[in-house]
């Protein structure tokens, strides 16, 4: 069997990478509900090795059968190996996969949505309402797309890559190096708060960032002038990364208004500075 081509290597090691980056958000929906006191060290083993493991193991079974039966496709390969039963099993498990994805989408439209409105924890119809919106999405889109399910997963990852890539480089960015871990959390939720009504250093930094995606960019509808250069490989992420990362630290450096912000958090009156993970949603400027 051939060994992969450049470009296809790096789509490869592209697709573990957003893998990894969206488990972020189950991260932060799950860890919320831990004691205070639990070790971060601890914690951020405990997450990663699990992640990690699990991933290894699906890419390792994944490529035996890929070298055993590379004229199947890997659901069709799994059923002539272990036979129909291991289907079952599978869609089973879609199950409790599939509701905590569905309840980690509810979360990030609540908390979208409290920018502009404040809800009542304790409203049935607030909880419920999200789930059953983002359910019934997830099942719209599998019944119009099973029948290429892999091909459209494999698109619909390139796209979240390029658009997650970024904003996460931003995120971490802000988050060890500008702010070091300490955020006035409630001032998210606040128009007026220590952070104002819009990070435009963020927004500014993530633009420039998908900008310079644009050129490495390779995608079932558009493929960027660079790409043949580099033997069909899309190394977009890699580039929107280091650019959106650096874009940001410049502008926190050299913009007006630094100051302010650091000062605003050390004496705002809605809550002290609280630390915040760089994957829950944490506010940049």
């Amino acid at each position: 069997m051939a060994g992969p081509t450049s470009g296809l290597f790096l789509a490869g090691v592209a697709l573990l990478v957003i893998d990894m980056l969206a488990y972020g958000p189950f991260v932060s929906d799950y860890t919320r509900y831990m004691p205070a006191a639990t070790s971060g060290r601890r914690l951020f083993f405990g997450i990663y090795a699990g992640s990690v493991l699990a991933t290894f193991f699906t890419c390792a079974v994944g490529a035996y059968l890929a070298a055993l039966l590379p004229a199947l496709g890997p659901v069709a390969a799994v059923g002539k190996v272990s036979g129909s039963w291991a289907l079952v099993i599978m869609a089973f498990s879609l199950i409790d996969s599939n509701t905590f994805n569905a309840y980690s989408g509810a979360f990030q439209i609540l908390a979208f949505g409290s920018m502009w409105r404040q809800f009542k924890t304790e409203s049935v119809t607030v909880r419920l309402m999200p789930f059953v919106c983002v359910m019934a999405a997830g099942v719209v889109t599998a019944v119009l797309g099973y029948q290429s399910f892999v091909t459209n997963l494999t698109h619909f990852l390139d796209v979240l890559l390029a658009v997650l890539i970024p904003w996460s480089a931003v995120n971490l960015a802000d988050y060890f190096l500008v702010r070091r871990g300490s955020y006035d959390v409630v001032s998210f939720f606040t128009a007026d708060g220590a952070y104002g009504r819009f990070a435009w250093r963020g927004l500014l930094a993530y633009m420039v960032g998908i900008a310079a995606e644009w050129p490495f960019l390779s995608q079932p509808g558009y493929t960027g002038p660079l790409v043949g250069t580099l033997g069909g490989a899309d190394i977009s992420w890699l580039v929107g990364w280091f650019t959106a990362a650096i874009a940001y630290l410049l502008l926190f450096a050299f913009t007006p208004g630094t100051a302010r912000y650091g000062r605003q958090i050390a004496t705002t009156a809605y809550s002290p500075a609280t630390p915040a993970g760089p994957e829950s949603g944490g506010h940049v400027s």
